[in-house]
Order: structure tokens, then sequence, then C-alpha cells
């Protein structure tokens, strides 16, 4: 009896050593799991400060890339109309329908600063007159040599005018499209290097710009295609006070890369010209008493040097505003009209509103028309002597009798004769500026002064050669083109365009 009241006497101690034993492993266990999640936590923390770290890293990359990148914006977006008689537009394809194309365009442009002194320039445009092809009318990059001195490297606009830089964004000039008369060239941008100096002599701000590159383009007068080599322009700016003055020259060597197909009108006036010059020394060779020796020279497809000269002024103190650019075109050995051109704009703003009046005119300078002249002199001879007693002869080389071959050079002739042009025009307007980027448009501009051209109407018997020639006139027509060109007689002295833009900035 008194073991077993031992044995039961120790069976709490043996419980609670046992007790004590496991607990004691389960403790050590424990322990051993917390270090193990304390470890992971402190692995996730590391992760989580190395993942702050990236974030407040790209943050701050992405910040500073923003604060580098600018990008602003244009849009214009409007109609015009053209109440002239079977008159049309050639650069903008403005006829007597409501044509929005012609005022319709958007374009981005990017800046991105790659360092203190260097930035990269992208502007892309959407154009109804192209259709709404997205075209690089900027790309070039800008690189700060000192404070004073610019270099710029790739695509620019073409330094022709006061307003090149600013020629697609309407929002910063007056009208809904500049003047016709002189911002008529077929071609706007150019690839090539640029170099900026200002200097500053006291109240006045001056900016040398020198360019060379080359360029290409389209004209619609011709329909041919066309690059300008061995290009370039030098212009000075000066800006004092309320006043900028600025004197433009430019020179290329122009060759033309595709003049379409017969019946198109480069085309037909270059091969015309030449087909009319190797028939006329043909016939030398037949009938030398006949002689109608070339007298002006053949027309070649490249090396026809151009040159441009231009120079501006602007008054604008917030109130008044007067402007005004004079230009001389001149084109070596090619059919291409060529002259002296001109606007005057005054406008005068009144809070939001600014109504303006513009004077606009060009016209082919004498040195132009004497080289028309000399070469529609020459094919009336080789007329007469093919229309007279040479009239059922063959033409060597061309297949036709002189009479039929005559009758073609007289359309030659007479369009020839229709490059010589004159126009001017008178442009009212009146803008409001609907808020501080945004500004509504519209004008009504009145064109006239298109002249008269000398036409050859056809043959008389008489003169040495049997036959004289008989002339008589055709309306002009300007800057236009025919809508019906089969009776040049339909066109009117005068036409206008009315117009309405909503131009914007962002």
């Amino acid at each position: 009896m008194v073991k077993k009241k031992a044995t039961l006497a120790l069976l709490p101690f043996t419980l609670c050593f046992s007790s004590a034993t496991v607990l004691a492993a389960t403790t050590a266990e424990l322990e051993s799991r917390l270090e193990q999640q304390e470890q992971q936590i402190k692995r996730l923390e590391n992760r989580l400060k190395g993942t702050r770290a990236a974030v407040k890293e790209n943050r701050t990359r992405m910040a500073d890339q923003s604060d580098r990148l600018k990008i602003n914006g244009f849009f214009s977006g409007g109609f015009a109309t053209n109440d002239g008689d079977d008159l049309v537009l050639t650069s903008n394809g403005i006829g007597d329908d409501y044509n929005s194309s012609s005022v319709t365009k958007f374009g981005v442009q990017m800046t991105f600063e790659v360092s203190d002194n260097i930035s990269a320039t992208g502007q892309l445009t959407s154009k109804g007159l192209d259709d709404y092809n997205v075209e690089a009318t900027w790309a070039y990059l800008d690189y700060e040599v000192t404070d004073d001195f610019k270099l710029r490297l790739g695509r620019t606009r073409l330094p022709y005018y006061l307003m090149s830089e600013y020629l697609d964004v309407g929002y910063a000039y007056p009208w809904v499209r500049p003047p016709i008369e002189l911002y008529n060239l077929p071609i706007t941008e150019t690839d090539g290097l640029t170099a900026f100096y200002d200097l500053a002599v006291g109240p006045v701000n001056v900016t040398f710009q020198l360019y060379g590159g080359s360029t290409s383009g389209y004209t619609k007068e011709l329909n041919a295609s066309f690059t300008n080599n061995n290009q370039w322009s030098f212009v000075t700016q000066a800006d004092v006070s309320d006043f900028t003055f600025r004197v433009a020259y430019s020179t290329s060597k122009l060759q033309l890369t595709d003049l379409g197909v017969e019946g198109d009108p480069g085309y037909d006036l270059l091969y015309g010209i030449n087909g009319a010059i190797a028939v006329g020394s043909g016939i030398a060779g037949l009938a030398p008493a006949l002689g109608t020796a070339p007298t002006i020279s053949s027309v070649g497809l490249d090396n026809h040097k151009v040159e441009y000269l231009s120079g501006a002024i602007s008054y604008d103190n917030g109130s008044l505003l007067v402007m005004g650019e004079i230009a001389n075109l001149q084109v070596e050995n090619i059919f291409q009209p060529a002259g002296d051109s001109g606007y005057v704009t005054v406008g005068y703003r009144f809070g939001k509103w600014m109504p303006h009046l513009t004077f606009a005119k060009t016209y082919t300078d004498s040195d132009s028309d004497e080289k028309f002249h000399t070469q529609m002199a020459y094919l009336d001879t080789l007329d007469t002597a093919l229309a007279g007693p040479l009239a059922a002869t063959t033409i060597p080389g061309v297949g036709l009798t002189g009479a039929e071959y005559a009758a073609i050079n007289t359309q030659l002739r007479n369009g020839i004769s229709g490059l010589i042009r004159q126009q001017q025009s008178y442009t009212l307007g009146l803008n409001y500026d609907l808020s501080s980027r945004v500004k509504v448009k519209g004008e009504v501009a009145f064109y006239e002064g298109f002249g008269e051209n000398e036409v050859m109407t056809g043959f008389v018997p008489g003169g040495p050669l049997g036959v004289t020639p008989t002339y008589g006139s055709a309306p002009g027509i300007g800057l236009f083109s025919q809508t019906d060109t089969t009776n040049r007689a339909t066109v009117g002295n005068h036409t206008a365009i009315y117009s309405f833009s909503v131009d914007a900035v962002f």
C-alpha cells in the first residue's frame, strides 16, 4: 500500500517533468519559426525599400523628361469659295464651290532638350491640300555653341518670307491665308545646315542667318517636279522697339526631274520650244531663202539659276499693325513666271476685334517679259514660214506638214504668252479673339488687273512669205487657271474669294 501511494505521489512530478520537456521543445521550435519569419520580413522590407527607391528614381526621371519635353500644336479649319467665272486658284484649288480643304490643317510640334545646349525639334503637319497626308515639315537638331551662336541641322523652313517660321500657323498672322501674290512659291521646306548669330547693338537686336542645303518640290502651274540644289540663303533681321526690319537673299540651281507627259504644261513648253528650234534648223537647210535659223537657245533640264531677293518691315505696338514685304524672283532660261511681288497690310485692334486691309500686287518683270517675247518672236517667224510656201512640205523628223506643225506651234506661242502675268488684290478682313489661343477670321479678297495677253489668231495672205500672222488679245488670268480651257474669252477680268477660318494654338 505504501508503494502504491508513493507511486501515486510521484505521478504529478513525472507529468510536470514530461510537460516541461515537451514545452521546451515547442518553445524552441516557435522561436526558430519566429526567427525565420523575422528574416523573411526583413527581406521583404529590403525589397520594398528597393522598390520604393526604384519608383522614386523613375518618378524623378519622368519628371525630368517631362520638364525637358515641350509639345505644342496648331489647328485651322474653315472654308473658302471663289465667285469668278471659270477661274480656279491654282495653288489652293479654290473654285466656285465651298472648299474646306484649302483652309484645314493640323500640326504638332515636339521639342526635347537633349542636354543644356542641344535640343531636337520635330513638327508633323497634315493639310487638306495634301489629302491630309502627314508630313514632317520640321525635323532638326539645335546646338547652342554660345549664347549668341547657334547651329541647326535638318529640315527647316526656307527663309524666303517674313512669316516663313509660321507659314502653317494661321493664328500667327492676320489673314486666313497670306497674300498669294507673294506667298506662292511651290517649296517651303528644305534640308540642310543653318547658322544663327545674334548681336545686340544698343536697343537694336540683330540676327544673322546663313543657310546651305537642298530641297525638292512640285509646281502645279507646270505639273512638274523639281529639285533645288546648291541652295544658299542669307538673312538679316533687326528688331528695335515695335519695329522689325528684314532683308533676305537666296540662290540655288534648279533641276527639272519630272515633266509629266505630253499635254502637261511643263512638258509641252520645254519639248515644244526645243522641237521648234530643231524644225527651224531643218527648214533653214531645206530652204535657205526662208532662213529661220534659231535666234533663241534650247531649254535644258538642269542648272537653271534661281535667285530670290526680299525685304520686309513691320510695326506692331499692340494696337496698330502695319506690315509689308516686297520680293523679286529670277529664274534663268526656264518657263516659270518670275518678277516682282509685294503687299502692304494695315490693321487696328479694338479690344478683341481687329479689322485689317491688304493691298497686294505681282507681275512678271521686264527681264522675264523680254525672254518670253524673244521666244514668241522666233515662233512667229517659224509659223509664218510653215504656213507659207512650206505649208505642204513634210517637216523632217516630225511627220507633219508645215501647215499642221504651224497650228501646233501657234498653240505653243500662245501658251508662252500666258506666262506674262500681272495681278493685284484688295483684301478686307475682320478677326475676333475667341480666347487667348483661338481666333475667328473672315475676309473677302478681290482680285483684278489681270491684263491681256497677245495671241496669234491665224494668217492672212500677204507679206514676203505669202502669209502674215494675225493677232488678237485674250484676257489674262493672273495666278489663276481656267476650268474650261477651250474658250479663253469666258474668263472675266476679276474675281473674289470669300474665306472663313478658326485658328487655334495649343
